[in-house]
């Protein structure tokens, strides 16, 4: 992938890879350098909250570079943030503890609530990542292939009738190209490669822990 416009593209990654890091810095106390990851032992620690929500807003905003058609579901995405924000637990600071005091409260299937927040911001966070790992995963893809793929694996499943229909409406629409797309990500594809791999093995982690010790996720 080349771009005319090498000049003006800043790669979206970095700024994303650097809010990630944030986390593990908090959480161990270490700075990883560009381009390394930091795996921080998730089963002694516990993730800030709210470097976590910061990170994830970020991210969100790679929608702006997919065209106005998915402006809808990443104000889904920031929606889902804001719920789970709101309903942090007084004096609650991290996931696990989040987590653990609305299961101990009995509170965690309370709708708005912090633990069902985090269950729909997962769900959409989940989309996102499957979508970028399948666009990474094999480049003859089409970008319109991986968005309905990474749908039928991840928020489907959630969604009932209605959302499935609106879903499949707005990802039948227009889709970019892989190359538009590329273009508009990176200035050159080895630096969108590098970003989106050190991008995969920051967050992957992270998410995998929020659902699995998350009480609303158990026997779904």
């Amino acid at each position: 992938m080349t771009n005319k416009d090498d000049k003006e593209v800043e790669c979206f990654f970095p700024p994303c890879n650097e809010k990630w890091r944030d986390i593990a810095k908090e959480m161990s106390g270490v700075q990883s350098p560009d381009g390394v990851v930091t795996v921080v032992n998730l089963k002694e620690k516990d993730i800030p909250i709210e470097k976590f929500f910061q990170a994830v807003e970020l991210l969100a905003c790679f929608y702006d570079r997919m065209g106005m058609v998915f402006e809808k579901i990443k104000s889904e995405l920031l929606g889902n943030i804001a719920k789970a924000r709101d309903h942090i637990p007084a004096g609650v600071t991290t996931m696990r503890a989040g987590f653990e005091y609305e299961k101990k409260a009995g509170s965690w299937k309370k709708d708005p609530g912090f633990c069902v927040g985090c269950y729909w911001m997962m769900n959409s966070l989940r989309f996102l990542v499957e979508t970028l790992r399948n666009l990474r995963k094999d480049k003859s893809v089409s970008v319109g292939k991986c968005v309905k793929d990474s749908y039928s694996q991840t928020l489907m499943k959630h969604h009932g009738f209605v959302l499935r229909a609106m879903f499949k409406t707005l990802l039948s629409a227009a889709v970019p190209g892989r190359a538009d797309l590329e273009s508009k990500l990176a200035k050159n594809e080895n630096e969108l490669e590098k970003g989106l791999d050190v991008f995969l093995a920051l967050a992957t982690p992270y998410l995998d822990f929020c659902e699995g010790n998350n009480p609303h996720n158990e026997g779904k």
